[in-house]
């Protein structure tokens, strides 16, 4: 991986003597001496990892003098972003958004069921616990509306009703 990756801004990589592969994968004069051992124990098993666990796609091409494997040269494309293939976790977020839109809308009316200055006082309470950016958010959308405040920050609102019994 490491020696393919290293060519990433070429997209290929040049031609490595079979000797030069050796000496970069660590590999001795005496170990896998058959060229089909090699290559179905190093490069091939290398291969099918890099491809399995790794952002790329790989794959050899043998250059041969005559019936003589002289080298090899890589080349390799980056792997497309997967698309979300886990159906169980969307249902499980629309499950978890229902509940959510249920939850903000029993907030919403025990939030109208207060007088103006209560509805104020919670409001003031919520905003005074948040920091930061989530403030100047909470801020905009107060000044947007009330189901955009709802819907953003209906249980800082909810926290801050339940101080006030």
């Amino acid at each position: 991986y490491e020696l393919i990756i290293s060519w990433r801004e070429r997209g290929n990589v040049p031609f490595t003597s079979l000797q030069e592969l050796r000496l970069k994968l660590g590999i001795e004069d005496n170990e896998y001496i058959a060229m089909s051992d090699f290559k179905k124990r190093v490069l091939d098993h290398s291969i099918k990892q890099i491809n399995k666990h790794t952002d790329i796609i790989a794959d050899y091409v043998q250059h041969k003098a005559g019936r003589v494997i002289t080298g090899f040269s890589f080349t390799f494309t980056q792997k497309k972003a997967k698309k979300n293939e886990k159906p169980t976790t969307k249902h499980k977020a629309i499950k978890q958004e229902e509940q959510l839109d249920w939850m903000t809308t029993d907030i919403l009316e025990r939030f109208q069921s207060l007088s103006e200055e209560q509805q104020a006082e919670v409001l003031n309470r919520a905003e005074k616990k948040l920091r930061g950016v989530n403030r100047a958010r909470f801020g905009a959308e107060r000044a947007a509306g009330l189901k955009h405040l709802m819907r953003a920050y209906s249980l800082d609102i909810n926290e801050a009703m339940m101080t006030m019994l």
